[in-house]
């Protein structure tokens, strides 16, 4: 939400800003841009599935918004209760998002909404005292974890924000570059720069955790035959040579 907020979603919009050739139109209606807002809020699909949430009417979207301003809007008006029940379909309408991008996995409304349900009973129930280790709590469900002990994670957007072995935030940097990248390139490019700041900055710790949401990056960086990152005729490394001789 953070994301979101900051205008730092990699949409469609957003990556034609970066000078990533992308086509700018939305990938489920075909209609509209492709930009924040239209994905989380204005989109067929995200509208049917704040419909099937019950909140379409203090969804109210006016033009040129911003995520933040249509929050805002919504902060007003809602209850404490509401306020968290809106903030979790937004993010599994992002993720379902990407579900489609990458891995062409589609979800229906109902199903992104029963997710976003789903998870608000997960998160509430490991923040119940004594629920640690409960017999018979389901566990397998994917979710996100600190960085372990003496660790760094690092996750690789349009900025470079870091966590702490304990979750806390640390620090962010971007960099702005003038070079006309496909997608896939960009995400290499933002992982080397994410191994040079680490560099930079001296981190004292054990190891260091880059999330992605590339899934060709992170398939080349798990060592597959041919695609591993350190294999020297990786797609990786021959594209980090060609930056490297510019």
């Amino acid at each position: 939400m953070w994301r979101a907020c900051n205008s730092c979603l990699l949409t469609a919009a957003a990556l034609i800003t970066k000078r990533v050739q992308i086509d700018v139109k939305c990938l489920w209606c075909r209609i509209e841009n492709e930009d924040a807002v239209h994905v989380l809020f204005t989109c067929s699909f995200a509208r049917s599935v704040w419909l099937e949430a019950g909140f379409q009417s203090i969804i109210q979207v006016l033009p040129d918004d911003s995520v933040m301003a249509v929050f805002k809007r919504v902060f007003a008006v809602a209850s404490k209760e509401q306020v968290v029940q809106v903030t979790l379909p937004c993010w599994n309408i992002w993720n379902r998002r990407n579900k489609w991008v990458w891995d062409k996995i589609n979800m229906s409304a109902f199903r992104v909404q029963a997710a976003a349900t789903s998870l608000l009973l997960d998160w509430r129930k490991e923040n119940q005292v004594g629920v640690q280790n409960r017999p018979g709590m389901n566990i397998n469900s994917r979710r996100w974890n600190r960085p372990g002990l003496s660790t760094v994670g690092l996750k690789l957007t349009s900025m470079l924000p870091g966590s702490s072995d304990q979750g806390n935030f640390l620090r962010a940097r971007s960099k702005r570059t003038g070079s006309l990248l496909q997608p896939r390139e960009a995400e290499v490019l933002s992982l080397k720069e994410a191994m040079s700041w680490v560099k930079e900055m001296g981190f004292q710790v054990r190891k260091c955790v880059f999330e992605t949401d590339a899934k060709q990056l992170a398939d080349a960086c798990k060592g597959v035959q041919d695609e591993s990152y350190f294999h020297t005729n990786g797609w990786i490394v021959n594209f980090l040579s060609t930056l490297n001789m510019c």
